[in-house]
């Protein structure tokens, strides 16, 4: 008996003295390929914990030039794992294996691919020449404030010179689609290379992410340009509150969508001295889109047949959503539209939700003319000839009209030539060409913003 106690006590402390296998952590960055065909693709998943010491992180396809893609939700149970990406309709489940790796399985679409991640010793650096590096020469803080109206928090980055100020103050607006602050794009950050670039002239800057990206709260699927507008002017707020922000000189900046934004939020605050609209839209949200559309088929060799039959079916859908409030009701015209025009059941049903969002049916329906017709305050609106997304006839002739209009005696129009949506030299126009150029933004246009904010009458 005594024999047999010895024994015991020796497993217990053999046990005891196993080495513990460590818990996997998630936390990293994690590469994968998938594989279609002859083709591999590569993606990467970059996941941390933000301050609530939650789960956040985002996806990037570097060879699609793809980058920052929201992973809005992260699901860990024991060992297994999902990530998923509802902007792209897709997602990722895995499980830890023996060697460390998540095993698992890429679903998108209604198709699924194996894909093993491995973990890899830190971050990839995706930097252009034009990202500025630290240490910086002036104050660069994460910040955060409040829209109360919609019950929020958002998150952003103020950069502001060295000294007590008073310094010109301006607010960036990030353009359509989930953006965070730093207006992410194909391996571009233009909002960071613009602040930088202006705080180094002696501009406070406040950038920020949109409600539901990177570390701000809120719905972005269930938002429209209104909601961006009240969460621009909450930003406003903030920077007005700041003392060393100057009364009197303070701006809204908005790229792309939001060039709709900029005029919005001036026209309901005081407080705003001028505005810039870098590829900012003047005309209807529906010739936006159509317009947008001619240009990039024209520019991709479509044949002008294929062109006017998309354009006549767009011009038709954008006319039912704008006469019928029943969704439903609307839902079921659309369907009829695309299924004469000899699209597949599966693909018309596809095309249905993104058409029928909160977003969509307020964008194609705004009219920036009234907003931009009481604008008297100094504007400077600015596009490239090669921006096949904001044409720059059609808007900046719209943008100059309105504000003539307005009685405004202080506005600049200014077109740049062989640039493109981001403000880069480009060759066609065409997003595919985003990624692919080294430039950020073109240092004439970050010269020409300067020269405008610090000279303004």
């Amino acid at each position: 008996m005594e024999k047999l106690i010895i024994i015991f006590l020796i497993l217990i402390i053999f046990i005891s003295c196993e080495p513990k296998k460590d818990k996997p952590v998630l936390e990293g960055s994690w590469k994968g390929e998938l594989r279609l065909g002859d083709s591999v693709i590569p993606l990467v998943f970059n996941i941390s914990r933000n301050d609530q010491d939650e789960l956040t992180g985002t996806m990037d396809s570097p060879d699609q030039k793809v980058f920052g893609i929201p992973l809005d939700q992260i699901t860990v149970e024991n060992k297994s794992i999902k990530l998923n990406l509802s902007s792209i309709n897709a997602s990722f489940s895995g499980s830890f294996n023996s060697e460390g790796q998540l095993d698992g399985t890429w679903e998108q679409n209604g198709k699924s691919l194996p894909m093993i991640l491995n973990k890899l010793d830190g971050p990839i650096d995706y930097s252009k020449p034009q990202d500025p590096k630290e240490p910086y020469p002036y104050n660069s803080i994460d910040i955060s404030f409040e829209n109360t109206d919609a019950g929020i928090t958002l998150a952003g980055t103020l950069t502001y010179p060295e000294g007590n100020g008073p310094f010109p103050a301006l607010v960036l607006v990030t353009g359509s689609g989930p953006q965070d602050r730093d207006e992410k794009i194909l391996g571009h950050r233009p909002f960071l290379v613009l602040s930088d670039y202006l705080t180094r002239l002696g501009i406070a800057v406040l950038r920020f992410d949109d409600r539901g990206i990177g570390e701000s709260e809120g719905d972005f699927t269930t938002a429209t340009t209104m909601d961006f507008t009240l969460d621009a002017q909450a930003a406003v707020e903030y920077l007005v509150s700041q003392e060393y922000t100057a009364v009197g000189n303070m701006g809204i900046l908005g790229h792309s969508e939001g060039g709709y934004i900029a005029p919005m939020v001036a026209d309901m605050n005081e407080e705003i001295d001028f505005i810039i609209l870098m590829a900012g839209p003047g005309i209807i949200g529906s010739e936006v889109i159509l317009t947008q559309t001619k240009a990039i088929m024209q520019a991709q060799g479509v044949s002008e047949e294929v062109i006017e039959q998309a354009i006549n079916i767009n011009k038709n859908v954008y006319s039912i959503i704008n006469k019928e409030e029943d969704l439903e009701l609307v839902s079921d015209q659309i369907m009829d539209i695309f299924l004469s025009a000899g699209m597949s059941e599966d693909a018309a049903k596809s095309q249905l939700p993104g058409l029928l969002t909160p977003w969509f049916l307020y964008f194609i329906s705004y009219n920036p003319a009234p907003v931009l017709e009481r604008t008297t305050i100094p504007v400077l609106a600015i596009n490239g000839t090669l921006d096949l997304q904001v044409l720059y006839r059609e808007n900046l002739g719209a943008i100059e009209e309105a504000l003539i209009k307005a009685g405004n005696t202080n506005f600049t129009i200014k077109e740049f030539q062989g640039l493109n949506h981001l403000f880069q030299k480009a060759e066609t126009g065409l997003m595919e060409e985003y990624g692919k150029i080294e430039v950020t933004i073109e240092p004439e246009v970050l010269e020409y913003i300067g020269d405008w904010i610090q000279n303004i009458n």
